[in-house]
């Protein structure tokens, strides 16, 4: 996230630059409290808008992006959108 708004306050294209540490600690000393509370709220909705925790997957992006958690997480993802009717997800061999 900040680093697309590092991006975006520089007019540099989309997922192109990692923004430099000294201002990520700045963003991160400065703001730590609101983007936690933001997280909380995004965190909240999402949990509350659905009751029924069977039709609910959690997946976190460290995982996704893990060399070693990433296949695991997406087969995770590929056989939750399969109990969908309709739904056929990649084979479990192209994960």
């Amino acid at each position: 996230f900040f680093n697309f708004k590092y991006e975006q306050k520089n007019h540099l294209p989309n997922h192109s630059t990692r923004a430099p540490t000294e201002d990520w600690i700045k963003f991160r000393d400065s703001n730590l409290e609101s983007e936690l509370n933001e997280y909380q709220y995004f965190v909240t909705f999402w949990m509350e808008k659905y009751d029924s925790r069977d039709k609910l997957l959690i997946v976190m992006y460290e995982d996704l992006i893990d060399y070693d958690e990433g296949p695991i997480a997406a087969t995770k993802i590929a056989d939750f959108l399969g109990q969908t009717d309709g739904v056929e997800p990649i084979g479990r061999e192209y994960i």
